[in-house]
């Protein structure tokens, strides 16, 4: 499984390791899942560049957290799904 996750989901995982991010990122590390990720990541405050690499890599699944992009209000992005750390865990890790 392809997973593309927010940079923001990272750094709840660094906050809150017990929360939904934490667990995501625990599931990464024990290779559940492989992660998506570009320098436009690292260096680029803004999310234009999910919409990119979405379209770009063709994830399974993008993760985020971010409500004010309105990513997640979107919801999908063609047949790739868009969802929040907690629908995430829950649905798809079964966490």
């Amino acid at each position: 499984m392809l997973v593309l996750l927010d940079t923001n989901i990272f750094l709840s995982a660094l906050l809150t390791f017990d929360g939904p991010p934490g667990r995501i990122y625990r599931e990464w590390r024990s290779k559940r899942f492989d992660l998506v990720t570009s320098t436009e990541q690292l260096d680029d405050p803004a999310d234009s560049y999910l919409l990119d690499l979405i379209e770009a890599a063709q994830p399974d699944y993008a993760v985020t957290g971010d409500k004010r992009s309105g990513l997640l209000q979107l919801g999908k992005m063609g047949r790739k799904k868009i969802l929040s750390a907690t629908a995430f865990s829950s649905k798809v890790l079964h966490l």
